[in-house]
């Protein structure tokens, strides 16, 4: 099965290094999340069909075109936040389109974060009242939250006696929602994907305005029933309640897209953006995954945190618009694609929608996304680019790509070596790669984002052709990067290649 949310990192970069500094295959990795028990990591493709470890509740699927979420890659506010350091202005980006942003923390005259930081001061209120009930919690031998897999996988049978330990929990104190979206992890970790629906169900019918809940139980509409009108209601009600709450937004996003929304889910991004819910890194790292393409290419991304950081910064900056930016997973969903070639017509591949629907064969579902790419590499009617966590291997058809940044490469030209450095070194925004006042501790997955700085480096380094002062440049930075990430194997590739 397959995942938005697949942020293998360095794979189409490189495979040389191992899985603790790369995500494997398919596996989600959550960014922002700071409340295991509350925020469920799937944002939502496939749900059937495929190969490797069916990480949602596949028991209970009853629809082939069901899709699964992945995980948020955005720091909620509102509901559940996260205190986030201070960092520096973003630096003009020197394009009367952009727009730069105060540091993070500061008062402006934006609306926008006058009411963001009225949200904290009512979010204080809550977070203090939830650690008080925490702490009687514990003393009447409150369960462990459940954790998210992307922070801490457990084994199956941990996931049963969680559910056990909630279920008796609640039977001698009473259903809680947040307790109930507890209890639905458990189940839904533990494959029982109708137990993990009613728990979900439940914890909206007791607490219809707990934001929690009502983006868990969306979230499983999505995923088990496909049934993405009630998702919708339920996620734009969660919204309303809690405008800043990470989860919430990416789920919505998500629903949004697979209904054809483009442009209502293009809101959802610009709020996102606006309430400063992406945390830094990840807005960098959209900017530079844009950023050095050619006029009107198509990005290609696999990722949940590369597609939102992108999106986000097309929507909240007005950057790089005239980029087409297509979620290759989402592609396999026929009301997207029809809607993302209307939107950008210019890239539509001779290739009829009519029959793009989704095709049960013995191994499993048609890949309709693997048929719509090879279209697109083909036509060559704009320049096509690949981010690193497409896993291309998975296609019948894998075209030929040569690494050009964070990116790679389908187009027959592009930059040389030299100028691939440049962008590198030069236009990257890669200082909060390595700010220690992040909280990388509480974002796993977006700490080991950052690697694929450092392998877009070093393969950029071994490029033939490439000037010496450039190579050492690359290799030196790339070394600072996996040194402050305790990427060892980079860190000795890289001490390898200086000595050489």
């Amino acid at each position: 099965m397959n995942y938005i949310g697949q942020d293998t990192l360095g794979h189409g970069l490189d495979e040389r290094y191992p899985a603790t500094e790369r995500t494997c295959v398919g596996e989600p990795v959550t960014l922002g999340t700071q409340d295991p028990a509350s925020e469920p990591e799937f944002l939502g493709v496939f749900q059937t069909g495929g190969g490797g470890t069916d990480r949602s509740c596949a028991a209970r699927t009853t629809s082939p075109t069901a899709l699964t979420p992945t995980p948020s890659g955005f720091r909620g506010r509102g509901w559940t936040p996260r205190e986030q350091k201070g960092g520096p202005h973003l630096r003009p980006f020197g394009d009367s389109r952009e727009r730069t942003l105060p540091p993070r923390g500061s008062v402006d005259s934006d609306p926008n974060r006058r009411e963001t930081m009225k949200t904290r001061v009512l979010v204080a209120n809550c977070v203090l009242v939830v650690v008080m009930a925490g702490l009687a919690g514990a003393a009447f031998g409150q369960p462990q939250p459940v954790p998210l897999k992307a922070v801490r996988e457990l084994d199956q049978a941990s996931y049963v006696d969680l559910a056990r330990q909630w279920r008796q929990f609640m039977d001698a104190h009473g259903e809680t929602g947040d307790g109930l979206v507890n209890l639905g992890l458990a189940y839904e970790y533990g494959g029982e994907g109708d137990a993990a629906m009613q728990a979900a169900r439940r914890a909206v019918e007791i607490e219809s305005e707990n934001p929690r809940a009502l983006a868990y139980f969306g979230k499983l509409l999505s995923i088990l029933d496909d049934d993405q009108a009630a998702a919708l209601a339920a996620l734009q009600k969660c919204r309303r309640l809690a405008p800043d709450y990470g989860f919430g937004l990416t789920m919505l996003a998500i629903v949004e897209m697979k209904l054809g929304q483009l442009s209502e889910a293009q809101g959802v991004f610009k709020t996102i953006f606006d309430r400063h819910t992406l945390s830094r890194p990840l807005q960098d790292y959209g900017y530079n995954m844009l950023t050095g393409l050619p006029q009107g290419a198509v990005l290609v991304t696999g990722g949940d945190s590369e597609t939102f950081a992108a999106l986000a910064i097309q929507a909240g900056m007005g950057f790089r618009t005239d980029v087409a930016v297509l979620n290759i997973s989402l592609l396999n969903v026929p009301a997207y694609a029809t809607a993302v070639f209307k939107q950008y017509p210019k890239i539509k591949p001779d290739y009829n929608l009519a029959t793009h629907e989704l095709r049960m064969t013995s191994s499993g579902p048609t890949r309709l996304d693997a048929a719509l790419i090879k279209k697109i590499v083909q036509e060559q009617k704009a320049p096509v680019y690949f981010s690193a966590s497409v896993p291309r291997e998975r296609y019948s058809y894998v075209p030929e790509t040569t690494t050009e940044g964070l990116n790679l490469r389908a187009a027959s030209s592009g930059l040389s070596a030299d100028e691939a450095a440049s962008l590198i070194l030069e236009k990257y925004r890669l200082d909060s790669a390595t700010d220690w006042t992040e909280p990388w501790s509480l974002a796993p997955g977006e700490a080991k984002l950052m690697s694929n700085y450092a392998v877009a480096m070093v393969k950029t380094a071994e490029e033939m052709g490439i000037s010496t002062s450039s190579r050492q440049r690359l290799l030196e930075r790339a070394g600072v990067i996996a040194k402050f990430h305790d990427l060892a194997s980079i860190s000795s590739h890289v001490a390898e290649l200086r000595g050489k």
